[in-house]
């Protein structure tokens, strides 16, 4: 039949693989799959689409790992880089306007001491994990401070 008597049909009592009469809107969902898989069967790049579809799953945990490492070794770095920069700018603004330095610097020491935190980590783990200046390079930029602002490094 034409298109339009395909779709009538259809809707119409239909007899399910089983044998078992459908009527009305039960009919619909059969009638759905049996034209999706006409259409199927006429599609010629049906089979082709498979393995590539299959291939493209198979790779999915391995882009999932591969953005883990990206993401933590280089775009977690940089980040951790940006905020120890505004920390440092932090640091200097509050040495800049605050009047006793001494107190600034015990309350820093004292924090790290309670908090038990690396005064002096290696440079690789400053670089990965720390997102604020380690505590030792803190006090050590508000030691030179009181030299003159030349001295800091940036």
């Amino acid at each position: 039949m034409a298109g339009g008597g395909d779709q009538k049909d259809s809707l119409r009592a239909k007899t399910s693989p089983r044998g078992e009469q459908i009527l009305g809107l039960d009919a619909i969902p059969l009638a759905v799959h049996r034209q999706l898989s006409r259409k199927a069967r006429r599609c010629p790049s049906r089979k082709a689409l498979r393995p590539a579809t299959r291939w493209n799953l198979a790779l999915f945990p391995i882009f999932v790992i591969l953005r883990g490492i990206v993401s933590g070794l280089l775009l977690s770095p940089l980040g951790n880089a940006l905020s120890r920069h505004f920390e440092k700018q932090a640091d200097l603004y509050a040495l800049e306007n605050i009047k006793e330095k001494k107190t600034f610097m015990t309350t820093l020491a004292g924090l790290a001491d309670r908090n038990l935190s690396n005064a002096y980590p290696e440079w690789w783990i400053k670089i990965l994990y720390y997102s604020h200046p380690p505590i030792g390079e803190r006090l050590r930029t508000e030691e030179l401070f009181g030299s003159g602002p030349s001295d800091i490094p940036q």
